[in-house]
């Protein structure tokens, strides 16, 4: 088995004085390797999201090497959800009593893990990310980004409903050889949210795994070439666990794959085997090697354009039809016999407006807002996710305490 992993600080992040809130880990116990990934909530009332993040991955990583064979075996996942957000909180709770926070809620963030025991491989995955495997031939997606119904809002450990969003994958490894894992930063360049797949950079970082620095690399990689030249970026995560000791693709599929690899003409780096970081020439793109495909930033500028000028077309339309309402009145109103006639009608009108003013309020059950800037989202968030914290430890007792790492 071989892993690289590294989470960097966004620039936005190193203007606004806060720490890298990404955080990853690796273990491998009791014939378990373990991947995880968890990105703490940006918004300031999340004070202690990094240390969140922290207890996330410690927990769901020791968690899979104790339990990997019951939880595998289980076929309720539901009921393994349910588990699982338990387990996170009691630990979460612990470390909320630590810093003296005064919510659990405070130390929100995502959740993504892999753990690999022989054949068979666990995936766990709640809120946004991106979860991938290498093959041969192909980079493929296992579990895309699940967001709120805000922008820039996501579902996080320390949610209302948070079982309710985790997607659990239970397989056999056919032809995968590696598993990686990305946070929403990372997801920016190296995965294309339209067409729902990954862009070459995505497997050029997971193959850095092989090289004898890679944690070195993988770090100046994203650092120079994702995060340098972006004025806004979000903190970058990213971590693989690739399944055999040696670079062993053959033929033109390994040709095509070396990571951070380069024409002779830019750069005398011949693959793997080297930790120097290539010559950069260009910025995010050339690590993703995007040349006919656009970045997720422009295809979000583009569904944006999209949907503004739709809304223009609804409003010209509404404008006709107001129009051609109005016309129909005056004809109406000319064609009248009496005066009565039209201060009845307008009785008539007042009334309608009257009983239709009240609207029914629908309550909404407010998502784990990531990076919103809305005070009112915040509120409720805050407010009604602590709601979930209390039943944790009555939630474990429930199960079966073989699911639960008792010694730890």
């Amino acid at each position: 088995m071989k892993t690289v992993q590294t989470y960097v600080q966004g620039t936005r992040h190193v203007r606004q004085g806060k720490v890298c809130q990404d955080r990853t880990g690796f273990l491998n116990q009791n014939n378990v390797y373990a991947i995880a990934l968890s990105d703490g909530a940006g918004n300031p009332k999340y004070t202690f999201s990094e240390y969140g993040a922290e207890v996330v991955v410690d927990t769901i990583t020791r968690f899979f090497c104790n339990n990997f064979d019951h939880f595998y075996e289980t076929q309720d996942d539901k009921k393994l959800s349910e588990v699982l957000i338990a387990v996170l909180l009691k630990e979460l709770e612990k470390k909320a009593a630590e810093l003296k926070a005064d919510s659990v809620v405070r130390l929100s963030s995502t959740m993504l893990a892999v753990a690999v025991k022989g054949k068979k491989v666990i995936i766990c995955h709640l809120g946004d990310g991106a979860i991938g495997a290498v093959t041969e031939e192909a980079t493929t997606v296992i579990s895309s980004p699940e967001n709120g119904e805000y922008a820039n809002s996501t579902y996080f450990v320390t949610g209302v409903r948070a079982a309710e969003h985790v997607k659990i994958i239970k397989k056999t490894i056919t032809d995968e050889l590696g598993f990686f894992l990305m946070s929403d930063g990372t997801a920016d360049y190296c995965y294309d949210d339209v067409k729902n797949e990954f862009r070459e950079g995505a497997r050029k970082m997971a193959l850095i795994a092989y090289d004898d620095k890679a944690d070195e690399l993988l770090a100046k990689t994203i650092a120079e070439k994702m995060i340098a030249d972006d004025t806004n970026s979000d903190d970058c995560s990213f971590i693989s666990l690739m399944l055999s000791d040696r670079y062993s693709f053959e033929g033109t599929a390994q040709r095509n794959v070396d990571p951070v690899r380069r024409d002779k003409t830019s750069s005398t780096y011949e693959g793997p085997a080297k930790s120097e970081i290539p010559v950069r020439e260009k910025t995010a793109p050339e690590v993703n090697r995007t040349e006919n495909k656009p970045a997720a930033k422009k295809n979000m500028t583009g569904l944006v354009i999209a949907l503004a000028v739709s809304v223009a077309l609804v409003v010209v339309l509404a404008a006709m039809l107001l129009n051609r309402k109005t016309d129909v009145e005056e004809a109406a109103q000319e064609q009248s016999s009496t005066p009565v006639v039209e201060e009845v009608t307008q009785e008539v009108i007042n009334e309608e407006e009257e009983t239709q003013e009240p609207e029914a309020v629908t309550e909404e059950v407010p998502v784990e807002v990531h990076e919103v800037t809305a005070e009112e989202v915040n509120e409720e968030t805050v407010e009604e996710s602590t709601e979930s914290v209390a039943p944790a430890k009555r939630l474990i007792r429930k199960f079966n305490t073989n699911l639960i790492d008792t010694d730890k």
